[in-house]
């Protein structure tokens, strides 16, 4: 009886893949098949359209030069050079490759702030200290210029003469810089036409080891000027370089972790101070090793 179904089978399969009586193909006829498939083409061009209108509506309402939404940072966060892992700067001022790679990070990070990178007139202009450069609303598309850096402003921690930031020394560099939010311009505590920078121990004993901290910014200032505020965005300012601060540890004790925190003096800072969701915004903090086999 088995042998007797699988011929049948076979045949009811034959049939129903094309039926010559009925001219149906897979239990439809032509005819069928074309109104569903006309009816799946309708469906599919409906719902294509309905997205296609959806995301032409939404990309009519958010602006081309900048986000729609911005008020959900009250204040830019303080990044540093190098950035490493779990914010330890520990090296051997005895051992070049203990040290290499923090050279290395810096040097990468100030290539756009050479001089032959800031040679465009359009974009980029000499600016002196003063206040912050508003340049017409962020609606207005004009493309914005923006102030020439002078690495020399950084000191001993500009690379022209020592290339390894005075890590082989024992006296490291690390650059400091205000993460850029559009239109955001910071306000000084005091009266004056820059952000200052502050670098600190955290505990007492931090504070002892930490010893002679040295800062080198724009203009001689010991912070961030004004006249490089504010930001437009990439799109409308194109070639923008945030400042820099370079602070320089000059006799930190050897052999001894000291923890750092480096906070920028603004006036948002105490407003936001008790809001644990913004504590930490504005300031950075690392963890500093020098030590120094050699003299072991």
């Amino acid at each position: 009886m088995a042998g007797d179904k699988k011929p049948q089978r076979m045949a009811d399969l034959k049939v129903f893949l094309w039926n010559p009586n009925t001219k149906e193909f897979l239990g439809r006829t032509s005819n069928s098949w074309g109104k569903i498939i006309l009816f799946y083409i309708i469906l599919y061009a409906f719902l294509a359209g309905v997205f296609m209108g959806t995301i032409s509506v939404m990309l009519y309402t958010v602006p081309e030069n900048f986000p729609k939404w911005r008020d959900r940072i009250p204040l830019p966060g303080l990044t540093m050079r190098p950035q490493v892992h779990k914010m330890e700067v520990a090296f051997d001022v005895s051992n070049p490759d203990s040290y290499k790679d923090y050279a290395q990070a810096i040097r990468k990070f100030l290539i756009p702030y050479h001089a032959n990178n800031q040679t465009n007139d359009h974009v980029y202009i000499d600016c002196g200290g003063g206040k912050p450069r508003f340049q017409s609303s962020i609606h207005d598309t004009r493309k914005r210029t923006s102030c020439r850096f002078d690495l020399k402003w950084l000191g001993p921690c500009s690379g022209d003469s020592d290339l390894m930031y005075g890590y082989g020394n024992g006296t490291p560099c690390t650059i400091l810089k205000i993460n850029k939010i559009i239109e955001y311009i910071p306000l000084p505590i005091s009266k004056q036409d820059f952000v200052e920078v502050h670098c600190k121990g955290v505990r007492d004993k931090d504070k002892e080891s930490l010893g002679v901290v040295e800062y080198y910014g724009p203009f001689n200032r010991k912070g961030f000027p004004l006249v490089f505020y504010p930001y437009y965005g990439k799109m409308l300012h194109a070639g923008y370089l945030p400042p820099l601060v370079a602070v320089r540890f000059i006799n930190a004790t050897q052999n001894v972790q000291i923890r750092v925190k480096c906070h920028v003096l603004h006036k948002e800072a105490r407003k936001w101070s008790a809001s644990d969701r913004v504590q930490h915004i504005g300031r950075v903090q690392l963890r500093l090793t020098v030590s120094n086999t050699s003299a072991v």
